[in-house]
């Protein structure tokens, strides 16, 4: 006969499984940590990575467009100097006619 049977009696059932603490310890400790986990999962790939992959597509649209805009040809350069300086010179114009009238 086992001793340890005869010496816990109806206990022995309890001491065998670890009096079910191993049982206690997971719901306690180890599934609110998993739940945890998996929030930190989820915010991580649907939250945060959205904003990264979103900086990462904004990014190359800007380069696309900046390549386009470096043709190599000096004439459209100044082309679009001109068109600038121009644009900058009708709104100076307009602003300081209507600021003229207040």
């Amino acid at each position: 006969a086992d001793p340890g049977r005869l010496l816990l009696g109806p206990l022995h059932r309890h001491a065998a499984t670890g009096f079910h603490l191993d049982a206690v310890y997971h719901r306690l400790f180890v599934r609110p940590v998993l739940a945890g986990a998996e929030l930190v999962r989820f915010l991580d790939r649907e939250v945060i990575d959205t904003y990264v992959r979103g900086t990462a597509l904004g990014a190359n649209g800007l380069g696309r467009l900046v390549r386009r805009a470096q043709t190599g040809n000096v004439q459209t350069y100044v082309s679009w100097l001109l068109a600038g300086s121009a644009a900058l010179v009708i709104a100076v114009v307009v602003l300081s006619t209507t600021n003229a009238g207040s």
